[in-house]
């Protein structure tokens, strides 16, 4: 299993406060909760490559850490929108 370790770099992310990227993490998030268009989810994807781009970590660790997070992505779809996971799913 994959274990999420602090990758040490030298980039604006990692001199940042960490409160200020707890509170930008939760602001995300809360956009993310309550978008219903496309166009906006698209946008944060966008920014969330851009983050990962001046982050300085290699794409390898990036991909890495999201697939490691596709149960949990898996569950909170089925919780949050049974219907339409299931019915995808099964078709």
């Amino acid at each position: 299993m994959y274990r999420y370790i602090y990758i040490n770099a030298n980039s604006v992310i990692h001199k940042l406060n960490p409160c200020l990227k707890l509170i930008f993490l939760f602001l995300i998030a809360l956009i993310i909760l309550f978008s219903h268009n496309i166009i906006e989810v698209a946008l944060l994807s966008i920014f969330g490559i851009f983050l990962a781009l001046i982050s300085k970590i290699s794409w390898e660790e990036v991909i890495k850490r999201i697939f490691s997070l596709k149960y949990l992505i898996l569950f909170l779809s089925i919780y949050f929108a049974p219907k339409r996971v299931l019915t995808y799913l099964l078709i």
